[in-house]
């Protein structure tokens, strides 16, 4: 198997909670008026995406080294 294939959908998930974190600021400052989009929400989004990731890879890790 593919390094590459192992990765692929934590690549894929990681950059669409990070064009939906975007643009979900950019809906925000475009179309409310009680709400504004805001830098740190951003990055908010971007830590809790690379948590995520992180995490999954810590977890696989973990597992596939108790299985032996």
């Amino acid at each position: 198997m593919n390094s590459l294939d192992v990765f692929k959908p934590l690549i894929i998930s990681f950059m669409l909670s990070i064009f939906f974190g975007i643009a979900i600021e950019i809906a925000q400052a475009l179309f409310t008026t009680t709400r504004k989009g805001d830098l740190f929400d951003i990055l908010a989004n971007l830590s809790g995406a690379t948590l995520a990731v992180c995490m999954i890879l810590m977890f696989n890790k973990y597992t596939s080294l108790n299985k032996n």
